[in-house]
């Protein structure tokens, strides 16, 4: 069907419908809906390459395999698709436009949801294809990927456009007002990023503005329409009033997002949205707006239940060049590999558009080597500012063949008083390992409710500091993943542990950060173990970098190199590794990125501060009592740390 008027004589184009009211020949039915016929493109890669339609550009092969896949046009009939996908899409990454074209050729797609080749019917045949519902686009900046979203969007619209009677077909009131949004940080950047592009082709597209002035003219020409009845646009939005389908340009302010009936939203840049749980992160941004797809969502899953596959879904695209490891971006790209309803690309620019060739970027990675692998190698950092620059030195500092020297389990339990119940969580030492009696340090971050009790421990062994091992109680918060009711972490059950330590190990020094560590101090000071309170420094965390890269720092591996030790439990060497990796300097203090956690990796840095510099910690006064005291006693007590040769407790020669 072409686009025009509802005539007799059906004429191809619509200024000749137009002609036709004009002249007296067609009689219009007085607020008649759905009036306009529209043509639907055979798949979003002719509407969007082709001149009747969006009339957009002619897409690199990296673009075109995103739209293709995402759409999944494909016949699995007629292509060899493992050949398609692992070695054919690989080798046109960079592929001059003629050769890109030829394979673009040979690969017969989807028209109308049917081979043009074969006549598989794809809404026949649902269970053999995803049906993707989210896109994640990771991509270097300059790359083209919000042309691209903006083409993808435009397409999904069209697509909308022409489903006649939608809202009765999704089980909604017939007026109801279904919303699609594009979102950006800031209204400025909204302009000039997907909307912005999305609206130039719109504004340009000869499908979209035939439509547009089709209705217009219906308002003229029917004296019962008033102007703006069947459309109405302004410069942050475009509403198709008699099709009840509103488009608008919006800002990351999740309060002014909520409450609307969406069937698609695109998120640009969401990686540079705010950090964090404001109402402005990018966090909040993707949950409040995921939110507004789930009315849709349900009334099409329920469609599908019953066979019906022609409604379209519920879409919704988040786009963005990444700023550090652990941005919202990022993390829904590692989310998509165990999501059959995402697709995910993570592209470099050179990559993503050929137009702009690595070798064009080389002064942008001579002059700053760490933002160019940010931003056009879209290989960020672990934190926004990271502390640590050349993240291949933690690897070197693992000892592969030592595990940590402490084993322990996670022991839930209920305290009453009266009729109120306390529900704790405390670790349990079940067994310690040590080779050689050495004097320890231990360094303590206390948490209860939000952030984990960790705890240290290490010595020195010539001048390198060995990190003997790590214990991590960590509270359960509400709402959590596995449904598990809240827990606080029993802060008594940590000084028992000190305490258990003590009785075999000789533990020179112990350290607290300054939270909620007063009390814990005084029970080990009157167990004659000398502890102090002191919060660490940035400097405290240069030095400890220094030593790393001077490889004079030990760590035990891992508990377990796949699984993130951000989710599961009791992995406390992984999880100090993984927050290293992260920690943000910002050139006063050093701290998690927002979100993140260092309760950890804190322990660590502790241990490194008591066992080369005691000074930070311990006034000059006390040190050198205690260096007395250490003389007074003889020449088995060496050095802090030294391994000395003593005999077990308990035991005389």
């Amino acid at each position: 069907m072409q686009i025009g008027l509802k005539s007799d004589d059906k004429k191809s184009s619509i200024f000749d419908g137009i002609s036709e009211l004009l002249e007296g020949r067609v009689q219009v039915k007085p607020r008649s809906k759905g009036r306009v016929q529209l043509e639907l493109a055979p798949n979003a890669l002719e509407f969007i390459e082709t001149e009747k339609f969006l009339d957009g550009p002619n897409l690199h092969y990296p673009q075109y395999a995103v739209v293709r896949d995402f759409f999944e046009l494909l016949c699995p009939q007629c292509n060899d698709l493992e050949n398609i996908y692992s070695k054919i899409d690989p080798l046109m990454i960079g592929a001059d436009d003629d050769t890109a074209q030829q394979h673009r050729d040979n690969q017969v797609l989807f028209k109308h949801n049917i081979c043009p080749k074969c006549g598989f019917e794809k809404l026949q045949n649902p269970h053999q294809f995803n049906n993707y519902n989210e896109l994640i686009g990771v991509v270097g900046m300059r790359g083209g990927k919000s042309v691209l979203v903006a083409c993808m969007s435009a397409a999904i619209i069209h697509e909308l456009l022409c489903v006649d009677s939608l809202q009765e077909k999704l089980g909604l009131v017939k007026s109801q007002e279904i919303d699609g949004a594009f979102v950006a940080a800031s209204g400025e950047q909204a302009s000039e990023t997907i909307y912005g592009h999305f609206r130039g082709f719109y504004d340009n597209s000869p499908w979209f503005q035939e439509y547009r002035r089709a209705l217009l003219d219906l308002e003229i020409l029917d004296s019962t329409l008033r102007r703006g009845e069947l459309y109405w646009a302004t410069e942050k939005s475009i509403h198709f009033k008699e099709k009840h389908i509103r488009i608008k340009s919006l800002t990351s302010n999740s309060g002014s997002i909520a409450g609307k009936t969406r069937i698609f939203a695109v998120i640009d840049e969401l990686s540079r949205m705010d950090a964090g749980d404001s109402k402005r992160s990018a966090t909040e941004v993707y949950r409040v707006l995921k939110r507004s797809l789930i009315t849709i969502k349900a009334s099409v899953e329920r469609l599908r239940r019953s066979g019906v596959y022609s409604v379209p879904d519920a879409r919704m695209f988040c786009i963005s060049s990444p700023m550090f490891e652990d941005d919202k971006s990022m993390m829904l790209l590692k989310q998509s590999e165990k999501s059959d309803k995402m697709f995910a690309f993570h592209r470099t620019t050179w990559e993503f558009n050929p137009d702009i060739s690595k070798e064009d970027l080389a002064d942008e990675f001579a002059t700053d080597p760490l933002g160019a692998e940010r931003d056009y190698a879209a290989n960020p950092p672990g934190s926004e500012n990271p502390l640590i620059l050349n993240t291949a030195i933690i690897e070197i500092c693992v000892d592969k063949n030592r595990v940590s020297n402490f084993t322990t389990r996670e022991v839930f339990f209920e305290e009453v008083l009266d009729e109120f119940k306390f529900s704790y969580i405390k670790p349990e030492l079940t067994d310690f390992k040590y080779k050689n009696v050495a004097e320890y340090v231990i360094h303590c971050d206390p948490g209860q409710r939000q952030d984990s009790f960790c705890l240290a421990m290490g010595h020195l062994e010539d001048d390198i500091v060995v990190i003997d091992g790590a214990i991590e109680c960590r509270p359960i918060h509400k709402n959590n993943r596995q449904g598990l009711p809240p827990r606080d972490v029993y802060f008594p059950a940590m000084t028992d542990i000190i305490m258990k330590l003590s009785r075999v190990l000789s533990i020179r020094f112990l350290s607290y950060d300054r939270w909620n560590s007063t009390e814990q101090i005084h029970k080990l000071r009157t167990s004659r173990i000398a502890a102090f309170q002191k919060n660490l420094s940035r400097d405290d965390h240069v030095r400890f970098v220094n030593s790393m890269a001077a490889n004079k720092v030990r760590f035990p591996k891992r508990e377990n190199e796949f699984i993130d030790p951000t989710i599961a439990r009791n992995m406390p060497c992984a999880k100090a590794l993984w927050e290293l990796k992260r920690l943000n300097d910002d050139g006063v203090r050093v701290d998690h990125p927002p979100g993140g956690t260092n309760d950890m990796i804190q322990c660590y840095v502790g241990v490194h501060r008591l066992l080369l510099h005691p000074e930070e910690v311990i006034s000059i006064p006390e040190l050198k009592k205690e260096q007395r005291k250490q003389r007074m006693h003889g020449s088995n007590r060496k050095k802090i740390g030294q391994v000395v040769k003593l005999s077990p407790k308990g035991l005389r020669r």
